[in-house]
């Protein structure tokens, strides 16, 4: 066990009296696992050290984690693949930049981020690998940017299409301002598309894509729903409060935007709001 952010400290007997601290419990590492029902501490996680940029679950009971991560005194990983009793699995690729989302199937795992290569093969901003083997499949959306690097802050999986969201401006050498849709298998382009915007985050439920972002000269929040089947886009102008959105989590019944001070739970046909849930904050001094 140990104390994080102590700014004051004094002893009273058997007593310690700590102040500036918002948690103190056993130490985890970079990973942690939570019983999603009581918030308990799970102990199934490896220990790691480092940064975690993102978490994604197999649906196994093993999960994939992105960051700058260490294993013990091993050298430094982008990538790393635990499996369901918690144990890392030997599986290390070369990833020549960060990777910041993820997304799976029954066979493959997609990864997005600031990258340009994997493996020593060119992958600009999205990636594949075989989930039975490691192996860096054949899988590539040909991203470009004219200006600056390709960088793929988004990335959904939904029926078989892979959409990615970011800073890029083609895809297979076509116009692509910042979004993109393409087949899960070959990464061929398809005819989704969504207003102009720098994507922030996407979610999907059934045939339903939320796609958020912001207006390019005016930083406005910019939404859409697409339907994955058809391509059709629909109406979903959501409030603009949503201009400091980091994430959004879609349902069938709902859709939770994260926000500096809380999560907002709007509609998921008419964005309108159901309810917001703050934050608590606590501070004090001893």
């Amino acid at each position: 066990w140990g104390p994080v952010g102590v700014t004051a400290a004094a002893r009273d007997g058997h007593l310690l009296y700590l102040g500036g601290v918002d948690y103190i419990g056993p130490a985890t590492g970079a990973l942690a696992s939570l019983d999603t029902t009581t918030a308990a501490l799970v102990a199934r996680a490896p220990s790691l050290t480092g940064s975690v940029s993102a978490v994604h679950a197999l649906g196994d009971g093993g999960w994939v984690v992105a960051g700058t991560l260490r294993v013990g005194a091993g050298g430094s990983q982008r990538l790393l693949r635990v499996d369901a009793a918690g144990a890392v699995v030997p599986w290390y690729p070369e990833i020549s930049g960060s990777v910041w989302a993820m997304a799976s199937d029954a066979t493959t795992l997609y990864i997005a981020g600031t990258f340009g290569s994997v493996d020593g093969q060119a992958r600009e901003g999205a990636a594949a690998f075989d989930l039975a083997t490691g192996e860096l499949r054949g899988w590539a959306p040909a991203l470009t940017a004219s200006a600056g690097s390709v960088g793929v802050v988004a990335l959904v999986l939904q029926q078989g299409t892979v959409f990615l969201g970011g800073t890029f401006d083609a895809a297979h050498g076509q116009p692509a301002a910042g979004f993109v849709a393409v087949d899960g298998v070959t990464a061929a382009r398809l005819p989704h598309a969504v207003p102009a915007m720098h994507v922030r985050t996407m979610s999907a439920a059934g045939d339903s894509l939320y796609v958020l972002g912001a207006e390019p000269l005016s930083n406005a929040p910019v939404s859409a729903r697409l339907s994955v089947s058809s391509a059709q886009l629909q109406t979903w102008n959501v409030p603009q409060s949503f201009a400091n959105v980091s994430t959004i989590e879609a349902t069938a019944t709902a859709i939770y935007a994260r926000e500096p001070g809380g999560v907002t739970v709007v509609d998921p046909l008419s964005a309108a709001v159901v309810t917001q849930l703050a934050f608590q904050s606590l501070s004090g001094a001893l």
